[in-house]
């Protein structure tokens, strides 16, 4: 019989049993339930894969806001052309196709995003590395010929 592991989730706090269920990251040795690990997997899949929506449900959202677009602009034979029918056709017909397109657009955009974010974290680190490489770096004293990391030498006092 396995032993119970009891430890707490790190997003809500809950306790539960490891060897029922949940998710441990190596990386930050923290552990997460099911309900939690589930959310953030279908979150990075929408962000991942550019939306939460099904392909198929896409494809028929703006099928039939195309179809109800080219209903509004030529009317049935023998009926006269109505301006209701037209409107309420044009608006239908927009409806679906914003219905399909939104979701992808916004999560593209959360993609591009986080891109530029992990773009300015990585200009930010690489900047702190050559500050850090400057600061480090020995200067050689022109007077005595000492080597030292400040801006005025240790042994003499001239300026570095």
């Amino acid at each position: 019989m396995a032993q119970n592991h009891f430890v707490s989730c790190h997003v809500c706090g809950q306790t539960f049993d490891t060897f029922r269920g949940g998710y441990y990251n190596a990386g930050t040795a923290q552990y997460t339930c099911r309900k939690c690990g589930r959310s953030a997997d279908s979150a990075l899949r929408g962000i991942r894969i550019g939306m939460r929506q099904s392909a198929v449900g896409m494809v028929l959202k703006l099928l039939f806001g195309a179809l109800f677009l080219s209903v509004s602009m030529s009317p049935a034979e023998g009926t006269e052309w109505d301006i209701s029918y037209f409107l309420v056709c044009v608006v239908m017909g927009a409806a679906m196709i914003a219905w399909a397109l939104v979701p992808w657009l916004k999560a593209r955009r959360e993609q591009d995003s986080l891109c530029e974010q992990d773009a300015r974290a990585a200009a930010r680190l690489e900047a702190q590395r050559k500050r850090a490489a400057r600061a480090v770096k020995p200067k050689i004293c022109p007077g005595c010929g000492a080597t030292g990391t400040g801006t005025v030498c240790e042994y003499c006092g001239t300026r570095l």
